[in-house]
């Protein structure tokens, strides 16, 4: 399967969302808990 730039682009744009969702999830729970 051939990937274009445009498609690349969008899986890229959503891996970034997904990491960035999950690190602002990991430091709201650390807050919550009071842990460093």
């Amino acid at each position: 399967m051939k990937v274009n730039r445009t498609q690349g682009a969008a899986i890229t744009a959503v891996a970034l969302a997904l990491l960035f969702a999950g690190g602002a999830v990991t430091v709201a729970s650390a807050d919550r808990d009071g842990a460093p």
